[in-house]
């Protein structure tokens, strides 16, 4: 079972300054304790309480920001609509919730996820919904084959987050490719123009492994730059590949 405030250490250490990061246990919070969209309050009693915990986080991340504790409510792509001024993500597995936020001042968006390893591999029935045997070829050696899988999934789960509101559609995960891997940041390229994003630009995630998690989490700055895209520019793309699994959640 993860540690929580190890949980949000690593969290903090994954993102530059500025982001704050809160977590907590979901079976510790009641549902009740929080106001819910109608859609929520008719769905089952476990998402309920996931839906309320992320909430949880993303208001505690807000006052560790000087916000006031405000509604967030739940916008176009099931995304969070965060209070002007903040953007920020929400991700919760493993019997945690996690929420990052940063004022938009620093950050144009960010992304977070957090999958368990064990679940992840058992309700996909094939890797390559998900990337393709160049990918894990790549990833393999770094991080070990029963965490490629895992870690490809969740780095593109918070690319997604950081994404979407941006882009402002589903994507799949075949629509981008990770194309290297140093340390704890693989670079994942876009396949295909995805808003004013262009084909070919690579944005690091950072992945860190736990014992049966895995943690990935990604940004863009207020002025657009990637995290490290200067870095793996020179890298050449892979096999075009489509997929129909959209990316999200």
């Amino acid at each position: 079972m993860l540690d929580v405030e190890q949980f949000i250490e690593a969290i903090l250490d994954a993102f530059p300054p500025g982001v704050s990061a809160h977590a907590v246990r979901i079976n510790a919070i009641d549902p009740s304790s929080i106001c819910m969209p109608p859609e929520i309050i008719r769905s089952v009693e476990k998402r309920r309480r996931e839906f309320a915990a992320g909430r949880i986080c993303a208001q505690t991340a807000l006052v560790l920001q000087g916000e006031k504790c405000s509604a967030i409510g739940i916008g176009p792509l099931r995304a969070p609509i965060w209070p002007p001024g903040f953007v920020g993500s929400i991700s919760h597995s493993c019997g945690l919730a996690a929420a990052v936020v940063a004022k938009t001042q620093l950050f144009a968006s960010l992304g977070i996820d957090v999958e368990m390893v064990s679940l992840v591999a058992s309700s996909l029935e094939s890797g390559g919904l998900v990337g393709t045997p160049v990918e894990y070829a790549l990833l393999s050696p770094a991080l070990g084959v029963d965490h490629a899988l895992p870690a490809l999934f969740s780095a593109k789960e918070a690319l997604f987050k950081c994404l979407a509101p941006s882009v402002g559609a589903y994507f799949d995960f075949l629509d981008v490719e990770a194309v290297a891997i140093e340390g704890s940041k693989i670079g994942i390229r876009l396949k295909r123009q995805l808003g004013l994003h262009p084909v070919g630009e690579v944005i690091n995630v950072k992945v860190t492994l736990f014992a049966g998690a895995v943690l990935a989490c990604t940004w863009l700055h207020e002025h657009h730059a990637f995290p490290g895209r200067d870095f793996y520019v020179d890298k050449p793309l892979h096999t075009h590949c489509t997929g129909t699994t959209p990316i999200g959640k």
